[in-house]
C-alpha cells in the first residue's frame, strides 16, 4: 500500500513539473523585445508558488487544492482591476476588542483591498488588515468634510475595480451614518453589502456589569444621541424611572447634555449615572456618581471619546462600590 501511494504522488509531482516545463517553453518563445503580457506574468507568478506544493502528499486533491489556492494568491490588484467591479461592504467594528469582532467582520477586514475606517476604530483591529488602510479625518466640529473625504477615498478605490471595507466603529446602523452611506453609495452605482458589529451602546453597560433591563427595575431603554445632524442639539427624552437611558457620543458635550436633561427633560439630579471610557480595551475605565455631578467626574478624570453614558436606576442593580 505503501508504494502505491508513493508512486501516486510522484505521478503527481511528474504530472506537475511536465505542465511547468511546457508554459515555461511557450513563454520563452516571446521574442526578445516584446514586454511580456500580464498573463505571462500571472503564469510565471503560479508557477514560482506551485513549487510550495508537497509533491509527496497521499491525497491528490490536497495536491489540487493547494495549487489552486497558491494560484488565487497571486492575483494582482491590475488583473482583478481587468475583470471585476468594484465592491463595498460596511463593517462593524464593535466597541473595540478584537475578540467582540464577528466572524464575518474578521474575513471582510483580512480580505479587504483597501480600508476606510473611522478614527476611533481600535488599533488592534486595523492589525488585521492585509491591504491599504486609509483613516478617515473625521473630527468633532469637521463631520461634514470629513464624511465626504470617506466617500472620495472609498469611490476612487472602487473606480479600480477594488475590494472597500468601510469599517465602522460599533455598528453601521446605530448612529453611524451606515443608512445614509448605503444611500450614497447606490447613487453612485454600488450596493453595498451590510455586516453588523456589536454597539457601544451594548456592550459599555454590559462590561461594566450594569444590566439595561432588570425586573421590577427597568423593563425598557432607550439609545440616543448626545448630538444631532451637523452638531445640532437633538431633542432629548422625557425621564422614565422604569426605562434605561443610553447616550452615545456624550464625551465633548456631556456639561451641556446634564444641564438640559436635568432643566428641560425631568431627570432627577440624584438619578445613578455613569460613563465608560474605551469599553472593552485594556484601558477601559467607568466612573458612577449622581447625574448632577457627571460633568465635574468626566472633567477630573479628563474623559475623552470613546465614551457611553448610562442613567437609570439599573446601574444600582449589580455593581458594588
Amino acid at each position: 500500500m505503501a508504494v502505491i501511494l508513493i508512486t501516486v504522488a510522484f505521478i503527481a509531482g511528474g504530472l506537475s513539473v511536465f505542465i511547468s516545463m511546457i508554459l515555461l517553453q511557450h513563454i520563452s518563445k516571446r521574442r526578445s523585445n516584446e514586454p511580456p503580457s500580464s498573463e505571462e506574468l500571472l503564469q510565471t507568478q503560479r508557477l514560482r508558488k506551485s513549487k510550495e506544493l508537497n509533491l509527496f502528499s497521499n491525497d491528490n486533491d490536497f495536491i489540487v487544492s493547494r495549487f489552486i489556492e497558491s494560484s488565487n494568491q497571486v492575483t494582482t490588484l491590475e488583473s482583478r482591476n481587468e475583470n471585476h467591479q468594484g465592491t463595498i461592504t460596511l463593517v462593524g467594528a464593535g466597541p473595540g476588542s478584537v475578540d467582540l469582532l464577528t466572524v464575518a467582520a474578521v474575513n471582510a477586514i483580512k480580505t479587504a483591498d483597501v480600508i476606510v475606517a473611522d478614527r476611533l476604530v481600535s488599533e488592534n483591529v486595523l492589525r488585521l488588515a492585509n491591504g491599504e488602510v486609509i483613516i478617515s479625518r473625521k473630527t468633532y466640529g469637521n463631520a461634514e468634510g470629513g464624511q465626504e473625504d470617506i466617500y472620495q477615498s472609498c469611490l476612487k478605490a472602487l473606480s479600480r475595480g477594488l475590494h472597500v471595507v468601510r469599517l465602522k466603529g460599533g455598528d453601521p446602523f446605530v448612529f453611524g451614518r451606515g443608512g445614509e452611506e448605503v444611500l450614497w453609495f447606490r447613487h453612485h452605482g454600488f450596493e453595498a453589502k451590510i455586516i453588523p458589529g456589536i454597539s457601544s451602546c451594548i456592550a459599555a453597560p454590559v462590561l461594566s456589569r450594569i444590566p439595561l433591563t432588570t425586573r421590577g427595575v427597568a423593563d425598557r431603554f432607550l439609545v440616543c444621541t448626545a448630538y444631532g445632524k451637523q452638531d445640532t442639539e437633538p431633542q432629548h427624552p422625557k425621564f422614565d424611572s422604569s426605562c434605561t437611558f443610553v447616550f452615545l457620543m456624550g464625551a465633548r458635550c456631556i456639561e451641556k447634555l446634564v444641564k438640559k436633561l436635568t432643566s428641560e427633560c425631568n431627570f432627577p439630579n440624584s438619578v445613578s449615572a455613569c460613563i465608560i471610557q474605551q469599553a472593552s480595551l485594556p484601558a477601559q475605565r467607568e466612573f458612577f456618581s449622581s447625574l448632577i455631578d457627571l460633568p465635574q467626574i468626566a472633567r477630573v478624570h479628563a474623559i475623552q471619546p470613546p465614551a457611553t453614558i448610562i442613567i437609570g436606576h439599573v446601574i444600582n442593580c449589580l455593581v458594588q462600590r
